[in-house]
């Protein structure tokens, strides 16, 4: 009895022990979160190498790369430049006569450009600010792919329209954009909202764009992302009217995630999980932000 007594503290023990270090686990992941949540974080350069949403496009275009002599590369919204360090590491790009174009802020594109003094590639890029970029375009010679890479998330009416615009501007230039972007956060964003990947593909074509897509994508760690390719076609919509388009695909969106949140879609089987993965009551108050 003795023994048996003995051997239920211990499990007892255990059990507490255990759930002590879930508490603990729960309590650093609601700290990460709240950190990231309030702050505003830029994907650090030297993520490149372990980013897997990175890997599901450099393969495609650098293969590109690897077929065609020359070309450039036009980073929209690049960052601190994670997608040039993975270009730095193929023989194609360096060896041929394509150029990396990075349009971003100004703090960012001098991180790029001692980046790229390092790497002793500076004579490949060239640095464009964002208001140069939607203020006089990117001319350049030679074919174009733009890179849109997680940026349609963090943009609002008026901001998604205008870069739309300027995409549709340049459709003479661009040959294809690459659009990567996520369906979830992994991190909390604040007053960001994920596009149903459907739903930023059907404004794309009523934009006259030509689209393949979307293709989905889940990680180990429960993080989802979507790619899509969008060539320009030669519709010339005014902003006022694209802004419009925006603002109604943004609206159907908000529709479908309040019906969501509110019951209506409780038929859904998966509700519970799909609310807890979008964190769909943060990204809800954005998205109504947006529209109102």
């Amino acid at each position: 009895m003795r023994s048996m007594l003995s051997k239920m503290s211990k499990i007892s023990s255990a059990g507490e022990v255990s759930l002590s270090n879930e508490r603990e686990k729960a309590l650093q992941d609601a700290a990460r979160y709240l950190e990231s949540y309030l702050s505003l974080e830029v994907q650090s350069i030297d993520d490149a190498a372990t980013d897997p949403q990175l890997a599901t496009i450099t393969l495609p275009l650098i293969e590109r790369i690897d077929g065609e002599m020359a070309g450039n590369v036009v980073d929209i919204g690049c960052g601190q430049g994670v997608l040039l360090s993975k270009l730095s590491e193929s023989d194609a790009f360096r060896q041929k006569d394509w150029v990396y174009i990075g349009i971003g802020d100004r703090v960012d594109l001098d991180k790029i450009a001692d980046f790229a003094r390092f790497k002793k590639i500076n004579r490949k890029i060239e640095l464009i600010e964002l208001d140069e970029f939607y203020s006089q375009g990117c001319e350049v010679e030679g074919s174009k792919t733009a890179v849109v890479r997680n940026v349609f998330h963090e943009l609002n009416i008026s901001q998604t329209a205008s870069l739309i615009c300027m995409l549709c501007r340049s459709s003479e230039q661009f040959d294809e954009v690459i659009i990567q972007d996520l369906m979830r956060f992994p991190k909390g964003e604040r007053s960001n909202a994920c596009w149903d990947p459907l739903v930023l593909k059907g404004l794309l074509e009523k934009c006259g764009f030509n689209v393949i897509g979307p293709l989905v994508h889940a990680t180990r760690s429960g993080n989802a992302f979507f790619n899509m390719i969008a060539r320009p076609s030669t519709l010339d919509l005014e902003t006022g009217e694209v802004e419009h388009l925006v603002a109604l695909a943004r609206h159907e969106q908000w529709e479908s995630w309040v019906a969501l949140e509110s019951g209506e879609g409780i038929g859904h089987p998966k509700r519970g999980e799909i609310i807890e993965a979008l964190d769909l009551d943060l990204q809800l108050a954005a998205l109504t932000a947006f529209i109102h």
